[in-house]
């Protein structure tokens, strides 16, 4: 796995992507796919993401996710 996250990391700032930016869609996609994953059962994806349900539904806000 870090062969392929320097990989993509080196391709992300090669690309001007900024930091923050990165961190954002890292953290929304990371999101996405435990809510895929429990079939857009919230209780389950904060337990697999290991934050409270309370966190996850705030972060669902923030990144305007549709459950």
């Amino acid at each position: 796995m870090s062969n392929r996250l320097q990989k993509l990391v080196g391709e992300m700032i090669e690309g001007g992507i900024r930091l923050d930016q990165a961190v954002r869609e890292f953290e929304r996609q990371y999101i996405v796919a435990a809510l895929e994953r429990t079939r857009g059962n919230r209780s389950l994806a904060a337990r697999s993401l290991d934050i409270h349900r309370n966190t996850l539904n705030h972060k669902i806000r923030i990144h305007k996710l549709k459950t």
